[in-house]
């Protein structure tokens, strides 16, 4: 007979019934900060009551045991993390993150592997060494602050005699604040690595430093290149076949080719067709100021006017897909639907890439079914009232500023965009700090 547990179950007021297990798949970083945020809990309460009401000798245990705690799972998240990352690069990194529990070893580990996998890693360590040794010196297995006795019934922090509460409030919260930096950081390079863009030793951001360094392809006949790839391979410390390898990827990509003058093409679309695109929406709507007043009046449903703006809709869906299905192909629904969806990020040009190749797989199996699958996916994007503004800021952070601009002038788009000089001088686009891109 299964027994029921009379503790760890659910039940009334449902707002205090926690997920747990399978029912919101927590990891690392969740129960980390469980750990954290009731160390900090408790030390708020001692400060807040002059350890008057709870003695700073008794709750010193649980709150140098959570912040332990809590250290060495954001440590294993953290390798769990950089795990991934590897495997993006094609690597295999493990670790027994189950079984070690000594956070000077893991520690050691994260550091060497992650300033091996990357060189932004280097200022985050720099900020976190200290603050773990110190955790790893006092507590490195999570002992201490359990028991009162080691294993050799020798009394723990015999060396250590006082701690002080607001210097563990003030250190905590400043190692928080790293690893929270830390976290960011992997969720980031994750991502990054995830584009495909790097080579064995050069990551995304160095591949940007390298293409600073170069000069325009035009030039590149010269015999002054030469002295140039001979800088780049001492200053990279890559050889010539990885020299080659990158440089390649640099005149594919969309936004690193500019920086020597390479113009790449927009995907599946030529810039006439954007152009036109964009008349035939103004023709049909109207494109308020993003600095206007939404209006919140609506038309009654099932309303005259309500039906009258449906059969106008109607109207102009026939006259639109008239004058464009004749000229319409895969390549160009899917590229018109790439800078569409690509402007819900504008991370990494890549995934405009991606985008496009998945868009097009689907506008060539619409356009082999029939017409009736072929103009909703052209009307999901023309019906949409931030059609341009997605497209156009697409277009700059793709580099594509002359077109863009031709498109701000001849429908006077500065009046309409509060962003536009943001997008001209690329601030818009700006990365944090901690990606490591200069600006």
């Amino acid at each position: 007979m299964v027994r029921n547990n009379t503790t760890f179950i659910g039940s009334a007021p449902t707002w205090a019934n926690a997920c747990v297990g399978e029912n919101g798949f927590p990891g690392y970083w969740d129960y980390a900060k469980g750990f954290s945020q009731a160390a900090t809990i408790l030390i708020d309460l001692v400060l807040s009551e002059r350890g008057l009401e709870h003695s700073v000798d008794e709750m010193v245990y649980p709150v140098c045991f959570n912040m332990r705690h809590s250290l060495e799972l954001r440590l294993k998240g953290a390798i769990s993390e950089l795990i991934l990352i590897e495997k993006a690069r094609c690597r295999n990194l493990q670790f027994d993150l189950a079984g070690s529990h000594d956070i000077g070893n893991i520690w050691s580990f994260f550091a060497e592997k992650a300033q091996a996998a990357d060189d932004r890693y280097d200022p985050i360590i720099r900020r976190l060494d200290t603050k773990i040794t110190d955790f790893a010196e006092v507590d490195a297995t999570g002992q201490t602050f359990r028991y009162p006795l080691d294993n050799e019934s020798q009394k723990h922090l015999v060396d250590v005699a006082v701690i002080n509460f607001v210097v563990l409030k003030r250190s905590f919260g400043e190692l928080e604040a790293a690893l929270d930096d830390l976290h960011r950081l992997n969720k980031y390079l994750c991502d990054e690595y995830r584009c495909g863009s790097f080579t064995k030793r050069l990551s995304r951001k160095n591949l940007f430093e390298m293409a600073s360094f170069l000069p325009p392809r035009a030039t590149w006949a010269a015999d002054s290149f030469s002295t140039t790839k001979e800088f780049l391979k001492k200053h990279f410390n890559i050889g010539s076949k990885e020299l080659s390898e990158s440089i390649k990827l640099i005149e594919s990509h969309f936004e690193l080719a500019p920086a020597i003058g390479i113009t790449i093409p927009l995907l599946g679309v030529e810039e006439a067709y954007i152009e036109e695109f964009f008349s035939y929406w103004f023709k049909h709507h109207d494109l308020p100021s993003d600095k206007a007043l939404i209006e919140a009046e609506a038309s009654e449903w099932g309303s005259g006017e309500m039906f009258e703006a449906i059969l106008k809709a109607d109207k102009t869906r026939a006259e639109v897909w008239e004058a464009v299905k004749s000229n319409l192909t895969p390549e160009k629904l899917a590229g018109l639907s790439a800078l569409f969806y690509f402007a819900r990020g504008l991370y990494f040009s890549e995934c405009y890439c991606r985008i496009y190749e998945l868009d097009l797989e689907e506008a060539k199996s619409s356009f082999a079914s029939s017409e009736d699958s072929v103009w909703p996916q052209y009307f999901h994007i023309f019906d949409k009232t931030n059609a341009l503004y997605n497209i156009l800021r697409s277009l700059y952070f793709l580099q594509k500023d002359k077109l863009a601009e031709r498109l701000v002038v001849a429908y006077g788009l500065d009046e309409k965009f509060s962003w536009l000089d943001e997008a001209r001088q690329r601030t818009l686009f700006r990365k944090p700090e901690y990606c490591g891109y200069v600006t």
